[in-house]
């Protein structure tokens, strides 16, 4: 599930951060046209928006352009008036900060699971298995257990079989635009990927191509 976070400057690697230890992918943005260029882009399953962004004015102006994505905002206000306000403009839930973090992922899962979309707890990519519930990446019988980043990174690339994916794009949809670290980190982590493919005995392998990406080949 790809998650967009729409706060000022600063605020929104918390929700990043938080949303990320749940197995989302997200990007962070910081200004009310980024807010609608994304939403509308067609690539995401949910938007957090935080209310001190432009207040309602996004909400007004994505249902205005008739976009469908499931909208959850984060407002200082516990008024019930405000969140009816909120609700009337086209937000799918209203959330009042400061939240508990267990209960702003759950509303995420809530929204998300109304699309309609089912995400099955394991995902096959050739002799591969990645079984999100325990971050285990198997291999017939052998297996390892990754980390997030990692195990984040080997289920991009099996969801892109037979397509490649630039550095900047792993940066991105894993990482953050807004992280601060260092692009270096994707390479580690591809090396440590492809240590674990030969540790289980898998067959594929994590392709590079200069000026296109990478890709994983499961044969």
């Amino acid at each position: 599930m790809r998650i967009s976070i729409a706060q000022q400057q600063g605020a929104e690697q918390s929700i990043a951060g938080l949303l990320h230890r749940h197995r989302y992918t997200t990007e962070c943005v910081q200004t009310t046209q980024d807010v609608l260029d994304w939403a509308q882009s067609g690539e995401w399953d949910c938007l957090v928006l935080d209310d001190r962004l432009g207040g309602l004015d996004p909400v007004r102006r994505l249902r205005a352009n008739r976009c469908s994505l499931p909208i959850l905002l984060l407002t200082g206000s516990t008024d019930a008036r405000s969140r009816v306000r909120a609700l009337d403009a086209g937000a799918d839930d209203c959330f009042s900060r400061p939240f508990y973090p267990d209960e702003l992922v759950a509303r995420v899962r809530a929204l998300t699971r109304r699309q309609g979309e089912f995400v099955p707890d394991q995902l096959a990519a050739g002799d591969l298995l990645l079984d999100r519930r325990s971050f285990r990446l198997c291999c017939r019988d052998r297996w390892v257990r990754l980390g997030n980043r990692e195990f984040q990174l080997i289920e991009l690339l099996a969801r892109h079989q037979g397509q490649f994916l630039s550095t900047e794009q792993l940066m991105d949809q894993i990482w953050g635009c807004s992280s601060g670290a260092e692009i270096s980190v994707v390479w580690t982590n591809i090396s440590y990927l492809r240590r674990r493919l030969k540790q289980i005995g898998s067959s594929a392998r994590i392709i590079l191509s200069r000026g296109r990406g990478y890709l994983l080949e499961c044969p």
